[in-house]
């Protein structure tokens, strides 16, 4: 049987879900959508290491688990989980709050380049050990 790369998206916003998920399918993932923190946390736990990634916002809802939260779970399970957040307006908290060895893509990147440039930030910041990959041939895609 093929070992099925499937990413947990966690992504509360319909329009950016759906972005994300035509992107990940195009580039080949299997996707499983979680609409909140807590749900996400929900799947890690009865994955038993099903998923390859987590591709989480951050931002989920007030008084509801965050992606930072989420993140930290999903290292909690497994140490070298790779995580990519995506944010609109909480990039700047990503070196205090992001936990290591994970990559921030802002979400207007998403929007300009599409999800696929995102894919290939991770492929490059995961092969090379570094924490953020802030242009994309030459353009400038963080915050």
């Amino acid at each position: 049987m093929e070992d099925l790369l499937i990413i947990l998206v966690v992504e509360d916003d319909h329009l950016i879900q759906g972005i994300v998920e035509d992107a990940l399918a195009d580039g080949g993932f299997e996707i499983a959508i979680a609409l909140s923190g807590e749900r996400a946390v929900e799947l890690l736990d009865a994955s038993e290491g099903k998923y390859r990634a987590l591709v989480t916002d951050i931002g989920l809802g007030r008084d509801k688990m965050d992606g930072w939260e989420v993140a930290k779970h999903a290292r909690e399970i497994n140490p070298e989980f790779p995580v990519v957040y995506m944010s609109g307006d909480s990039a700047e908290d990503w070196a205090s709050k992001g936990v290591p060895r994970s990559i921030m893509l802002a979400k207007h990147a998403f929007k300009v380049f599409g999800f696929f440039a995102g894919l290939r930030f991770l492929d490059l910041a995961w092969n090379r050990g570094s924490r953020q990959v802030c242009r994309f041939r030459g353009i400038p895609v963080c915050d």
